[in-house]
């Protein structure tokens, strides 16, 4: 990891220059298949009501529902966030911060990352999972990595 941050959220970042991590834009599912990450879609145009999967390292894959895009998040020491998209019956526990949130399109079998888990919440035994948006979490100059600006990736889901 090249770059880390801990304020306002906690992240890490891979450097593509960096020789030493062998970083690749898919996200592995628990059956050792691989959904590759064809680009990203702000979470407006994932309107709230739209089915979102995550790969968690506790939970695995698993997918809810948005319910509120935008929303802040307020913690119990007084910490926010704010800009949170809220997924409801998405089971996130803790190991699965910093996992990827997504949509996969059933059409064109694309795969358009969301953003990253950063927290969760049980309530009244209904699972909610608070994601940052993709465009929240990078810095200026970065990309994420896809399959169409990564050399020596095969675009072929076979």
């Amino acid at each position: 990891m090249i770059r880390q941050f801990l304020r306002p959220i906690d992240k890490g970042f891979i450097m593509r220059n960096n020789t030493n991590a062998h970083a690749t834009p898919f996200i592995r599912n628990e059956f050792g298949r691989f959904f590759m990450i064809s680009g990203v879609v702000p979470p407006d145009r994932a309107p709230e009501g739209a089915l979102v999967c995550k790969s968690g390292y506790t939970t695995e894959i698993n997918c809810g529902v948005i319910i509120a895009i935008f929303g802040n998040l307020i913690h119990s020491d007084g910490t926010s966030h704010e800009r949170i998209v809220v997924i409801k019956d998405m089971l996130c526990y803790e190991g699965d911060s910093g996992g990827p949130v997504f949509a996969f399109d059933g059409f064109t079998s694309e795969t358009y990352l969301i953003g990253i888990v950063i927290s969760a919440l049980i309530e009244n035994g209904t699972n909610y999972c608070y994601v940052h948006p993709v465009d929240a979490i990078l810095v200026p100059g970065m990309e994420v990595m896809t399959i169409y600006n990564t050399p020596n990736i095969s675009h072929s889901s076979d």
